[in-house]
């Protein structure tokens, strides 16, 4: 049996526009699904998780969309990224054009990410009311080329995609640190607070 070595520590932001980056924090937890109020200043989830042998002490920041947009908190926005090691950028995958949505995000983010240390995840959230007529595989396509980023389209009320989601942030983790991938995640803990 394999021995546990030293724990790694993970930290992920949600930034993006108001499009149920709460209910997806929530999820990556193992938190079934619920309304939200919007979030004001910062949600933070924190839990333990493994890969194989590897574990990882994972925290996950679900960063206002005020902070975007409200010149009183762009001040704050180097201090939620900072030593971020995966930033996810979340979109309403119901709506056809993502680069209007996401644009205020990237700008904020690529200066203050180090591509060595961090990685972009793209998620699309809501996909359980997308359209047929929807499609924005090409501009998603696009970025992630652009960013060397992995995508995915989920649902937290309907929990489509979310295993996947958990396995991709599971790969970027042992990319991230060199470890080997065994797809053997396990959530250990759970812990929340509202960072003002």
């Amino acid at each position: 049996m394999a021995q546990k070595q030293d724990i790694n520590f993970v930290k992920a932001v949600i930034i993006g526009e108001a499009n149920g980056k709460t209910s997806l924090c929530d999820s990556l937890v193992g938190l079934p699904y619920s309304e939200h109020d919007s979030t004001i200043g910062c949600y933070s989830k924190h839990y333990s998780l493994s890969n194989g042998p590897y574990s990882y002490d994972f925290h996950v920041w679900d960063v206002s969309s005020s902070v975007l947009i409200d010149d009183i908190h762009v001040g704050v926005m180097p201090m939620r990224l900072r030593h971020s090691n995966i930033i996810i950028i979340s979109y309403d995958s119901s709506i056809l054009g993502i680069h209007e949505q996401i644009h205020s995000a990237l700008e904020f983010s690529k200066p203050l990410v180090n591509p060595e240390k961090s990685c972009f995840i793209f998620v699309g959230t809501k996909l359980d009311i997308k359209p047929s007529s929807v499609d924005n595989s090409s501009e998603i396509a696009e970025l992630c080329s652009k960013f060397s980023a992995k995508s995915i389209e989920i649902s937290t009320k309907d929990q489509i995609n979310l295993i996947e989601l958990r396995t991709i942030i599971i790969e970027s983790c042992a990319t991230l640190f060199s470890h080997e991938i065994h797809h053997s995640l396990v959530v250990e803990d759970s812990k929340s607070c509202i960072i003002l």
